[in-house]
């Protein structure tokens, strides 16, 4: 089903372990104009191995599936956003969701125009995050590409070292340190200090 505004929306991955619930919020997203995925359980999330959209998944009594994810490690969660739903959220679930990195927490059941509003406010944050985790991802990319001393030249820059403070940490001349800047502003695509300094931060070269 298209949405009338045109606007290309994230596909939405359902974990709920309850059919007619599941059923129900599906229908409710597809009204809104999202492509939309259903699971019974993590495991069968995490074994169809998600990389686009993001996750609505159902909490309640012993089914915890934000731990679970965060569990999987280098799994989809890693690159994903996650919101979270329950019919009876408690505080402290709630608050150690959103701690943990949610991107949001919904009460269900609720009317439809409250859902779809709550479900647009969520995939903005999840646009967001997941632009975020591509920025991450592509700068991560390029600094693997780097030779460990153009890595080290990075870092040095990404903490605010000059020049001449870089070489004298790594016992090189400052003009050594210059063509390994080059070399490295060029694998990054860098066009200035402040396009380098970006993607190392991105990289988590800072600090």
């Amino acid at each position: 089903m298209g949405n009338p505004s045109g606007r290309n929306y994230m596909q939405v991955h359902v974990i709920d372990p309850d059919a007619a619930r599941r059923a129900e919020i599906s229908r409710l997203i597809l009204q809104n104009g999202q492509h939309v995925e259903i699971y019974e359980n993590t495991d069968e999330f995490l074994s169809w191995r998600a990389r686009s959209g993001y996750v609505l998944a159902f909490e309640g009594g012993e089914f915890r599936p934000l731990a679970r994810l965060n569990e999987a490690g280098d799994s989809a969660y890693a690159t994903l956003p996650v919101a979270m739903y329950s019919d009876e959220p408690e505080v402290e679930r709630v608050i150690e969701a959103m701690l943990s990195g949610a991107v949001g927490y919904l009460e269900w059941p609720q009317s439809s125009d409250s859902f779809e509003r709550a479900l647009r406010d969520i995939t903005k944050r999840a646009e967001v995050r997941r632009a975020k985790f591509e920025r991450i991802e592509k700068a991560q990319s390029l600094v693997r590409g780097l030779s460990s001393r153009e890595s080290e030249v990075l870092a040095s820059l990404t903490n605010g070292l000059s020049n001449k403070e870089i070489a004298r940490n790594l016992g090189i001349s400052p003009r050594t340190v210059e063509i390994h800047r080059a070399n490295m502003f060029s694998k990054i695509n860098a066009n200035s200090t402040a396009d380098a300094v970006r993607t190392g931060v991105y990289a988590g070269l800072d600090g």
